[in-house]
């Protein structure tokens, strides 16, 4: 890591355009870096073409590197805890949709639970995993309304990229490796400059991710996004969510 940077920089690395957008991914990309309380889920939709596994990939080169960059979501409970218990950011990239039971798995994870399976070739003995994960999600539309699940995440609508925009991936790499890290520099100043500020953020209000919006709020002031900033995208971005649901379902949408 170099000193010195700025953390709007990876930015440049992701196809995120709309303003509220840019505020929340900078600050979730900077919270990871403070273990210990719940995170949000990104889920991050649109259509072919909008760069949604790259967004992926760049949160998790800066905040968990694995040869595995993003993952195909699992068929089963048991598998699903044992990826959980591998990493600290899973991305599962390209879902079409994710059963109840799988759901419940997510938001277990996200808020530190514990699951357990039977040990092979024996009778009685468990295997257990500890899970407190980071989990993020991507697919071409909304995939589940279950409303625990709704209420862990941030949702992020990417726009397709149009023709004449798109880059090289290759020269895209290389210029990522040259700038993480100063991205990393940079995070690492806001963390420390979060954990002075922390102690006296006061909030007006909380949303169900109260820990997230106080962090948040700590880590838009040192980055000069300004705590009203970010309280006022989060809270955009949570309204925007039941409008998501209600134009993803046929019937919400012959109702209304």
């Amino acid at each position: 890591p170099i000193p010195g940077g700025n953390v709007m920089e990876a930015l440049d690395f992701v196809n995120v355009t709309d303003s509220d957008l840019r505020i929340l991914f900078v600050i979730y990309l900077v919270s990871l870096f403070v273990p210990g309380y719940v995170h949000p889920m990104p889920y991050v939709f649109g259509a072919q073409g909008s760069a949604k596994s790259s967004f992926s990939r760049v949160l998790r080169r800066l905040v968990d590197p694995s040869k595995t960059e993003v993952l195909i979501f699992p068929k089963d409970r048991q598998e699903l805890a044992q990826h959980l218990s591998h990493y600290y950011l899973s991305f599962y990239d390209n879902l079409h949709s994710i059963s109840q039971d799988m759901s419940d798995v997510l938001c277990q994870a996200i808020t530190g639970g514990g699951f357990s399976k039977r040990r092979l070739w024996t009778d009685s003995e468990d295997v257990i995993f500890s899970l407190k994960s980071n989990v993020g999600l991507n697919g071409i539309s909304l995939i589940s309304d279950n409303p625990d699940l709704l209420d862990r995440r941030i949702l992020f609508q990417l726009e397709r990229i149009e023709e004449e925009n798109r880059k090289d991936e290759s020269e895209l790499a290389l210029a990522f490796e040259a700038a993480r890290p100063r991205i990393l520099g940079a995070i690492f100043d806001a963390v420390a400059g979060a954990l002075v500020l922390y102690p006296s953020i006061e909030l007006t209000s909380k949303f169900r991710m109260a820990d997230f919006t106080k962090w948040g709020a700590a880590i838009a002031e040192t980055i000069g996004i300004g705590q009203d900033n970010f309280i006022a995208a989060y809270r955009r971005n949570v309204n925007s969510q039941n409008d998501e649901v209600i134009e993803g379902d046929m019937i919400a949408t012959l109702i209304v």
